[in-house]
């Protein structure tokens, strides 16, 4: 691995922070480097941030159900939405839909498919975009269930009609057609929890 001088100072400041600070062992090049990326993979990774809403989100269940529902004081900030959008993200102010999508679905989407593309054949990562199976021009609902994941090019081959969604038989996997009706693909099962 070559890095640029810039890269080798980081890499240099990175084995200083390590250093415990009692005059512990300086750790290795490598261990600064798999230290570096472990911390930038767990803040980074929409899946492991996925999984720590949804821890977030149990624990605020336990709190509710253990001592009951808090009341907000007045002078505590008011839950954050999007500007002019509802809490519920469905309507704004002015009585419009809202393409506001909350950050619970979005997270219940990506642990669904995971971090790649939800059709099964395509192995693209990291550049999943949200997508609506019904859509929101036509009255879909910003919700998991009418949510998918697909990869870019997926997405505007199902927005132009190139690809469509079927049910499979006897109501499993959903099916990818293609405009004459041909099977091309299928959707990815969910990956284990």
């Amino acid at each position: 691995m070559q890095l640029s001088r810039k890269g080798l100072d980081d890499l240099g400041r990175t084995r200083d922070i390590l250093t415990d600070g009692r005059g512990g062992p300086r750790p290795s090049e490598s261990q600064a480097v798999e230290t570096a990326l472990d911390f930038f993979v767990d803040r980074k990774c929409p899946e492991k941030k996925a999984a720590r809403a949804a821890e977030r989100e149990r624990k605020r269940k336990e709190r509710e159900a253990a001592g009951g529902t808090k009341e907000r004081s007045p002078t505590a900030p008011a839950p954050r939405t999007r500007p002019g959008a509802s809490a519920d993200g469905e309507r704004d102010g002015a009585g419009e839909r809202s393409r506001y999508i909350p950050a619970a679905d979005r997270h219940a989407v990506i642990r669904r498919h995971g971090d790649r593309c939800f059709v099964e054949d395509c192995e693209v990562r990291h550049a999943g975009q949200l997508a609506h199976s019904r859509a929101f021009r036509f009255r879909g609902a910003n919700k998991v269930w009418n949510l998918d994941r697909p990869c870019k090019a997926h997405h505007a081959a199902f927005d132009s009609g190139q690809l469509r969604l079927v049910e499979g038989p006897d109501g499993g996997v959903p099916l990818i057609v293609d405009r004459r009706g041909r099977v091309v693909g299928r959707v990815r099962r969910p990956g284990p929890p």
